[in-house]
């Protein structure tokens, strides 16, 4: 055989490997899906006020994950397990003064989703 055969033949094999690594660990859940969000009160004249130090519970893929809000109202939860992937329905639900709020969305293909609760 000549070599230019032998190297296509072998970038070939390099590339499908390759691929076959990245399609393996995303079906098995390798990549980090990152949800995060915030959550404010809305107070009228002063517009958007933070809650602190509150918790959210987050669901991804039916794995279910606790975050708290920081001092700007952010907060932020990673998911590494298999049954969080892109496409997966990710919900929040948070308690406020007697309120009970819950949002969903989706897992965008960047491994990302926003979910801001306003009170």
């Amino acid at each position: 055989m000549k070599r230019s055969t032998l190297l296509v033949i072998g970038l070939t094999i390099l590339a499908v490997f390759i691929y076959g690594t990245f399609v393996a660990s995303t079906a098995l859940g390798v990549a980090t899906v990152t949800i995060r969000g915030n959550l404010n009160k809305v107070t009228p004249g002063v517009s958007l006020v933070p809650i602190t130090n509150q918790q959210v519970k987050v669901v991804c893929g039916g794995i279910t994950k606790t975050a708290t809000t920081n001092a700007s109202g952010l907060y932020v939860t990673t998911f590494t397990e298999a049954g969080c992937v892109p496409s997966s329905p990710v919900s929040t639900k948070s308690a406020y003064n007697g309120s009970i709020i819950t949002r969903q969305v989706w897992v965008s293909s960047e491994n990302r989703a926003t979910i801001d609760l306003l009170f």
